[in-house]
């Protein structure tokens, strides 16, 4: 029962020793810090309002492209330093041309605070989906979520 109960610390904490003298399982978890948009969150959406929301307009979107339009989701990659290494979009919004201006906007974000594993600096994955509201075609909502 021990060997198992070691194991699954193993897999599941990344670091796990057994103390042989009193049968004490001794883990050591890592410290992360995760990155961060320069003033959280509210900052975040601020900018998206500012770079995605506000331009969708003239985009001049056709009804059609507007009922057929859908959640967009991109995944972002944060490098050590901070600055957004890569963008891809993960799912489509149905409009090529909202995709490009998402993917843009992302791309020209500020440096963010780079996020930490046990005190160093390291690069970090996000998904970060984009509702827009689809009757005035403006932001809706967003958030970050960890890969």
């Amino acid at each position: 029962m021990k060997t198992l109960f070691t194991i699954f610390l193993t897999v599941q904490l990344g670091y796990a020793q057994l103390n042989d003298t009193c049968g004490i399982i001794i883990c050591d978890v890592p410290k992360v810090t995760m990155a961060e948009f320069p003033g959280g969150n509210v900052n975040l959406q601020l900018f998206l309002i500012s770079n995605v929301s506000n331009k969708v307009d003239d985009l001049k979107l056709s009804e059609r492209e507007i009922s057929s339009m859908r959640r967009m989701v991109a995944k972002l990659s944060i490098s050590e330093s901070g600055s957004v290494d890569s963008v891809t979009i993960a799912r489509s919004s149905n409009i090529q041309r909202l995709d490009s201006l998402f993917k843009s906007a992302l791309m020209a974000m500020p440096n963010w605070k780079p996020g930490q594993l046990n005190g160093k600096n390291c690069r970090q994955n996000f998904y970060l989906p984009l509702i827009i509201d689809r009757k005035s075609t403006r932001l809706n909502s967003s958030h970050v979520k960890r890969s």
